[in-house]
């Protein structure tokens, strides 16, 4: 399967165990770019608030990369999966 054939397929595999996930806590307009928006999420692993962008209602979030400091780093590298909790309220 070539590169072009993947990109049109949709991910329908589970989360993978061992990568956390990172629950979205706010929702905000992209102020440079009103068709998307800005999330802000938990992190597993640091005590930090991170942001993301987000394509809004109907994007699961998906795999991203942690911002996290130098000390964290070493986790962190995985990453985490976006959980976008029923209820985030996302302005219109």
């Amino acid at each position: 399967m070539g590169q072009e054939d993947r990109k049109d397929q949709k991910m329908t595999k589970e989360p993978h165990p061992r990568i956390p996930l990172a629950k979205a806590i706010t929702a905000r307009r992209n102020r440079d770019n009103p068709e998307w928006f800005v999330i802000e999420v938990e992190c597993p692993y640091c005590p930090q608030v991170h942001t993301h962008g987000w394509a809004g209602p109907g994007d699961d979030g998906g795999h991203r990369l942690a911002h996290c400091s130098t000390r964290w780093l070493e986790q962190a590298s995985r990453g985490y999966n976006i959980v976008i909790p029923m209820g985030l309220k996302v302005p219109r």
